[in-house]
């Protein structure tokens, strides 16, 4: 199990705020626009998206595995939040649902 951490990144002369969601010891690394987060109402929505998008690019279903969610448990960070992989027998406060295909869903998808 590996835990996956996401960080806020403000705007610099040449770039615009962003966050970064990483996988420490590991070369994985993808960046989102904050922008593109604008119009969420949560806290966690913007590093939720940054999470979605990680596992779109690294963690694609196995041959024979049905694509399905993922649940990930989340705490807070100093600056954004770390996310673990649950299993579908654990049962917790605190979680976000991803898609393998990128989207992301703070409450229970139906049929999970």
């Amino acid at each position: 199990m590996i835990t996956i951490t996401t960080r806020f990144v403000g705007p610099t002369d040449y770039r615009p705020s962003r966050v970064i969601c990483r996988a420490p010891g590991r070369p994985w690394r993808v960046t989102v626009p904050w922008d593109d987060c604008s119009g969420e109402q949560h806290e966690i929505a913007p590093y939720a998206r940054a999470l979605a998008a990680f596992e779109r690019k690294y963690f694609s279903p196995h041959r024979g595995e049905g694509a399905g969610w993922r649940t990930y448990h989340y705490g807070g960070t100093d600056d954004g939040y770390a996310f673990i992989a649950m299993r579908p027998e654990d049962s917790v406060a605190d979680c976000v649902w991803v898609h393998c295909d990128g989207r992301y869903s703070l409450t229970r998808p139906e049929g999970e």
